[in-house]
């Protein structure tokens, strides 16, 4: 009885070390998952802060139509007589 206690302890010692193991690497692979997205979303938000500060400050008018979508810059228009 004794050895077959030892035996299912010992057993279940390796399948926790073993799901250990796999969790640690899950773990790793979202911690480098996350890092990457965190660098993409900085990324994205400068980008979008240099397109809409390029876009309110240009004296030219800027239209475009990506995906049947229209913006134009109002500050281009002339001034109302």
């Amino acid at each position: 009885m004794q050895d077959e206690l030892r035996a299912l302890t010992l057993d279940l010692e390796r399948k926790v070390e073993e799901r250990t193991i796999e969790l640690r690497s899950v773990n790793e692979q979202l911690s480098q998952d996350i890092a990457e997205r965190k660098v993409a979303q900085m990324a994205l938000r400068e980008s979008e802060e240099k397109y809409r500060r390029l876009t309110e400050n240009a004296r030219d008018m800027i239209y475009g139509c990506p995906s049947r979508t229209a913006s134009m810059n109002m500050s281009a228009l002339p001034p109302p007589r």
